[in-house]
């Protein structure tokens, strides 16, 4: 299947904007700041998350696509989805990693505690999480790492999952495999301290 005009001039506008060309880089954020904006707007109900507000988090978006030489960007496959749905679908994973973070992180506690945590269990439950958490980004594929938002942050279904990303479910199953291997390795790695 060959790309359409729009998704080839995605794809030139991307190369361009990631070579450092100022017009190319507005030029891209105006191609898919509405949609990453409108998806933030819709998915916070316009509050902010923690101290970040919408606006924060549009440009969170936008730092996570130009990261590492642009990484996320230069995974795009238009065969897959347009360029706009997969933004969406990155703004989505900024959001829900976000809310994550502003929350409690309850269950990196031990099971079957009998007594509410003290602040030094929860700062090291956090610190292993994060600990994993950046083990994992440096170890996993893009389309792994978008996979782990996707199931992990998003609490998404894996057909949901494929469906949204444009991809078979069994691409999708060999991306959580690629993640079950990689969280082991990384657990291995960086053992837990015992509280």
């Amino acid at each position: 299947m060959g790309w359409s005009a729009s998704d080839q001039a995605d794809a030139s506008l991307i190369e361009r904007a990631l070579r450092g060309e100022s017009r190319a880089r507005r030029a891209l954020v105006e191609r898919v700041g509405p949609t990453i904006q409108a998806r933030v707007r819709h998915l916070t109900g316009g509050r902010p998350i923690g101290a970040e507000g919408p606006d924060d988090l549009v440009q969170q978006v936008f730092e996570r696509l130009l990261r590492d030489d642009g990484r996320l960007l230069r995974a795009w496959q238009p065969d897959r989805g347009s360029l706009q749905a997969y933004c969406s679908v990155i703004a989505r994973s900024v959001v829900s990693e976000r809310r994550r973070v502003a929350r409690p992180m309850a269950d990196a506690l031990p099971d079957g505690a009998d007594e509410a945590p003290g602040p030094e269990q929860v700062t090291s439950a956090r610190e292993r999480l994060q600990q994993l958490r950046a083990c994992l980004r440096r170890c996993l594929s893009p389309g792994a790492w978008l996979v782990f938002m996707g199931l992990y942050a998003d609490r998404r279904e894996p057909a949901e999952l494929a469906d949204g990303l444009g991809r078979p479910r069994r691409w999708v199953d060999d991306r959580h495999r690629e993640i079950r291997q990689a969280a082991a390795r990384c657990a291995e790695a960086e053992p837990p301290e015992v509280p």
